[in-house]
């Protein structure tokens, strides 16, 4: 009888635990938009019926040859139209576990340095600043916005990806 009633115990209890609700400040945020202040001048990517639906509407870099141009990013979500949720001061807070990484296609004359840091040093990227080369037609930036919390180190490798764009890019006279 005994061992029946600690069965039971351990079942509710086990039970109990299972069902209890995760940490929100995990949960995933919705993010339709990613945009970059180049200079003062806007360049988006926005996705916001999410990935599925319509094609995300991208818009092209045209940066002149021999700039140093200071870029800001803003993270968004812009799914409720009559609501904006600019998710980029979640990223500032929690920027011991976030980095953005920026991937220049090969032939690009583009140089991406990181100016915001972390708690410990780390690079963030919410701040940076892109230096340009020679004319080029074509080419591309992908940005990506890792979560790591946990496991940052610095590098784009560990963690999950938040959200995943490439901008068109286009060094012009």
């Amino acid at each position: 009888m005994k061992t029946s009633k600690l069965m039971l115990v351990l079942a509710v209890c086990s039970a109990l635990y299972a069902c209890k609700p995760e940490d929100p400040s995990n949960e995933q945020e919705v993010i339709t938009s990613v945009v970059l202040n180049v200079s003062s001048v806007k360049y988006a990517w926005r996705d916001i019926d999410g990935p599925g639906g319509n094609a995300p509407v991208i818009d092209q870099l045209n940066l002149k040859t021999g700039v140093n141009y200071s870029v800001t990013l803003s993270v968004l979500n812009e799914s409720d139209s009559t609501q904006v949720k600019d998710l980029t001061s979640e990223v500032m807070n929690e920027k011991n576990d976030h980095r953005l990484c920026f991937d220049v296609s090969a032939g690009l004359p583009l140089v991406v340095t990181i100016l915001d840091l972390d708690d410990n040093t780390r690079p963030v990227g919410l701040t940076t600043t892109w230096v340009t080369g020679q004319q080029v037609t074509g080419g591309s930036v992908t940005i990506s916005l890792k979560h790591q919390p946990g496991v940052k180190d610095g590098t784009c490798i560990p963690g999950e990806t938040d959200v995943e764009v490439t901008f068109p890019v286009s060094i012009t006279d």
